[in-house]
């Protein structure tokens, strides 16, 4: 589990989970074919 830091910014933590739902799109994609 990583670790919870609260000086994290809004920005971080959106860039993050842009990046997190992307890859899960890819591996989505990947299990449809």
């Amino acid at each position: 589990m990583q670790e919870l830091r609260q000086e994290r910014s809004v920005g971080e933590l959106f860039g993050q989970l842009t990046q997190d739902l992307a890859l899960l799109v890819r591996q989505e994609a990947q299990l449809a074919k």
